[in-house]
Order: C-alpha cells, then sequence, then structure tokens
C-alpha cells in the first residue's frame, strides 16, 4: 500500500524516478514553511515562549537530527502510533 499526502494527491514515497517539477517543490516547501510557523506560534501560545524555548534548546543540545517537539497526548492515535515506532524521545517533562 502506497501512503499519500492527506492534502495532495503526491505520494509519500515519490522516488527519484518521479521527479517533482520544480514549481510544485516550491510551492510545497512554502506551505511546509507556513505549517511551521503557525506550528510554532501556537505551542508558543499553549505552553509560553520561556517553555517552549526551553525545550527546543534541550532537545537540539541532545539530538543531531531535526527535532519537532509536540504533545503527544494532543495528536490522534495514528499519528501517534507512528512516532512511537519511529520517532525518539529526547526530553520529558516531568510533573
Amino acid at each position: 500500500m502506497r501512503s499519500v499526502h492527506p492534502r495532495s494527491k503526491i505520494p509519500a514515497n515519490s522516488s527519484a524516478s518521479h521527479p517533482v517539477p520544480r514549481i510544485v517543490a516550491e510551492r510545497l516547501v512554502e506551505r511546509a514553511r507556513a505549517d511551521a510557523e503557525r506550528i510554532r506560534e501556537r505551542l508558543v501560545h499553549e505552553v509560553g515562549p520561556a517553555e517552549y524555548y526551553r525545550a527546543l534548546r534541550i532537545a537540539m543540545e541532545e539530538t543531531t537530527f531535526p527535532v519537532d517537539i509536540i504533545e503527544i497526548e494532543k495528536v490522534d492515535k495514528e499519528t501517534r502510533d507512528r512516532i512511537t515506532r519511529r520517532g525518539r524521545l529526547v526530553y520529558e517533562e516531568r510533573e
């Protein structure tokens, strides 16, 4: 079964044999940046800027790969399961 990005008809696992046209790639990058900015703004609003940047700093110091900060309890089950299988916990806030 092939996975498809939920917002497009472009297969998520497109290979080099089927290159994405440059204009499509540029639009995808622009949309990804805009989505990332909205997510960042929402997180800062929900947890506060100090807590967001503290968690981001800790995560970035501990990794050599891109970091996503999420509240795992607030994502849908399918996404949570995929993150649990493939992701790596770097920092967990203790209450």
